[in-house]
């Protein structure tokens, strides 16, 4: 069985706009994805930098049944989310996989592995059924 990872960010993902909270109808396409593919779960947004977000998204993730397996690496000399996801694709070669962010520099340098959110609108279940198609190929 081909492991599947879903590296995922949370800001313009699971919320939207200035909001701060993560929203339910955002988190169910998130479950769906997680229940559909059973891709393990990489965290690269900012949030895996602060504990307390850290143990909230671990939290969510267990609560969907699922499991968070790692954190993309935090390197001082690291500046884009891209950047930081294209070391962990270096060190883990992974065969499949799906970028979930609103970050651009996601699409620019991993066009073909990324799905883009409007970080207005969050994930929607269209954005969903591409990132499930993508990763059960």
């Amino acid at each position: 069985i081909m492991t599947k990872f879903l590296l995922l960010d949370i800001d313009g993902v699971l919320n939207c706009g200035d909001q701060k909270g993560l929203l339910s109808p955002q988190c169910e396409q998130l479950k769906r994805i997680l229940d559909e593919t059973g891709a393990l779960v990489i965290l690269s947004s900012e949030r895996r930098k602060s504990s307390k977000s850290l143990k909230q998204i671990i939290k969510l993730i267990l609560e969907m049944n699922h499991t968070m397996q790692s954190v993309t690496p935090v390197r001082p000399n690291i500046f884009t989310r891209a950047e930081e996801i294209k070391l962990w694709i270096t060190l883990n070669c992974p065969a499949r996989y799906v970028i979930l962010d609103d970050d651009v520099s996601c699409i620019e340098m991993f066009p073909y592995h990324t799905v883009s959110t409007d970080p207005n609108v969050g994930l929607t279940e269209e954005l969903a059924n591409k990132v499930i198609e993508k990763l059960n190929g």
